[in-house]
């Protein structure tokens, strides 16, 4: 026993794991793919998870806690906005401003939650991760006076990377939610850029943060924080964001700026679906996947036609998702098999999966970009279409509009990706993608783990102050609505030109 005590003690390194509070509110199940494998990481390597999310996992895991937040949506739905010609930024000036707000303050009344801010002496965290810009939930990293890290699962908004300190150039970067800037340039859509990001930006970025200190004011009317911004610039000390080289423009960054895309993909598994298992291996003449994500439910019964006239007659079967149950009144080609959920990354890993017709999104990207699958791509708003003319411009994806596509067109290219130059394209993708030194994955853990180290350099004081905000102010509103009457303007004289 002595013998066993000598060497448990010389060889055996004890750790201890931090406590961390994880706060996933954006209610779109992409989004929790990211934060889902950073937690389970997180806990393999010995630290204690709080989580809470919109949707639920089973982590299988005794050092992760999760609660379940209300998965508050958006009152327009993103598909209806594209369908409406809304482009990017009039759809997020109109509802996804508003909906994050909203949403924030609905999951604040979860009563876990509540019990966290509200009895802190019964808790003790060491660090606070979330993704969210200037929302409330960043008020408890004050209250545990514990470090901030955001994870987003998109590329940030110009805004956010010029408060971050990351390089923000008009024409070089354009805001992910306008149309993206193709080809040479012209002095109409400079122009445009220069006024979307230093004049439209700007009063919406006031607006974001306003909006959010005016919910932490009334949720907080009795206690002493500084403002959200101060609390920002004070405990935010980690960004990471799910994007690489090949998914977005490069720019020059600070150095706790960190890029771990692909984080979520993991090895191929055996698809559990046995009627999608036996309907891809007996597809010798080829597969094409179709996914929109959870917006495919909401397909209008007029573009379902449109994509089945087109695949009736393709030489190929098709895997689709989408709710049959809508849809059922219908007739279905024999070559194409209808499903609500989608084992999607295992799908298009299996070797008779030709092309995959999607909406841009940038998770399902990642995995086709990892299974070497090249894409038709129609994307729908928010930063899709930033993310397709990445993938256009690397030669791995053809774009059609959703609104304008044909049968002809849609046939087109689909034949066009299957050419022997898209999949090459492709497989140079994945290596620049995967070749470096660290994984992604180990990268973000490391970092966290370092910031963990050394937290006690990176925290703050307590605030002595009282929050407060003069409610009479109408600054910003007179701007505010200055701003939205430009900005018809200018879609005014977009639509000239």
């Amino acid at each position: 026993m002595l013998i066993i005590l000598i060497v448990f003690t010389v060889f055996v390194r004890i750790s201890f794991g931090a406590n961390i509070l994880y706060i996933q509110s954006v209610a779109y199940y992409s989004h929790q793919l990211t934060h889902f494998k950073l937690i389970e990481v997180l806990a393999l390597k010995g630290h204690n998870l709080t989580v809470f999310s919109t949707h639920y996992k089973n982590f299988n895991n005794s050092n992760i806690m999760q609660y379940v937040i209300g998965a508050v949506h958006p009152k327009s739905r993103i598909l209806e906005s594209k369908l409406d010609e809304m482009n990017g930024f009039e759809y997020y000036v109109k509802h996804e401003l508003q909906y994050h707000h909203d949403a924030a303050e609905s999951q604040f009344e979860n009563i876990k939650l509540q019990e966290l801010y509200l009895h802190p002496e019964n808790y003790n965290f060491d660090l606070l991760i979330v993704e969210c810009n200037f929302c409330m939930f960043i008020v408890l990293a004050e209250i545990y006076n514990c470090p901030l890290v955001s994870v987003f699962s998109a590329e940030p908004l110009n805004f956010f990377h010029e408060y971050i300190g990351n390089y923000v150039h008009d024409t070089i970067h354009p805001e992910i939610i306008i149309p993206a800037i193709h080809g040479e340039v012209s002095f109409v859509e400079r122009l445009m850029s220069l006024i979307n990001q230093h004049f439209f930006a700007k009063i919406f970025r006031a607006r974001d943060i306003r909006l959010s200190q005016y919910q932490f004011y009334r949720k907080f009317p009795n206690f002493s924080f500084p403002p959200l911004m101060d609390i920002v610039g004070n405990r935010a000390k980690m960004y990471f964001t799910d994007t690489s080289a090949m998914t977005t423009n490069i720019r020059p960054i600070v150095p706790n700026y960190h890029q771990i895309a692909f984080i979520h993909v993991e090895p191929s598994k055996s698809i559990e679906d046995l009627r999608i298992k036996k309907f891809l291996d007996d597809a010798e003449e080829g597969v094409i996947v179709l996914s929109f994500g959870s917006i495919a439910n909401d397909f209008p019964e007029i573009l379902f036609n449109k994509f089945c006239k087109t695949f009736q007659d393709l030489p190929f079967k098709v895997i689709w998702k989408a709710d049959y149950d809508k849809f059922k009144h219908l007739v279905i080609q024999s070559n194409i098999l209808i499903s609500k959920w989608l084992q999607l990354s295992d799908i298009l890993a299996h070797p008779n999966v030709k092309v995959l017709v999607g909406h841009g999104g940038l998770k399902t990207i990642e995995e086709a970009i990892d299974r070497e699958v090249p894409m038709v791509l129609m994307p729908i708003n928010l930063d899709q279409p930033f993310n397709t003319f990445f993938q256009v411009r690397h030669e791995i994806a053809v774009e059609l509009d959703l609104n304008t596509f044909t049968k002809e067109s849609l046939t087109n290219a689909i034949m066009e990706v299957m050419k022997p130059s898209y999949k090459e394209n492709i497989q140079k993708v994945k290596l620049l993608a995967y070749d470096k030194m660290s994984t992604s994955l180990g990268e973000a853990v490391e970092n966290i783990e370092y910031l963990l180290k050394h937290k006690e350099k990176f925290t703050y004081q307590r605030y002595e102050g009282k929050c407060s905000i003069d409610r009479s102010d109408l600054f910003y509103d007179f701007f505010w609505m200055i701003g939205k009457f430009l900005l018809l303007i200018v879609h005014a004289v977009n639509y000239l030109l």
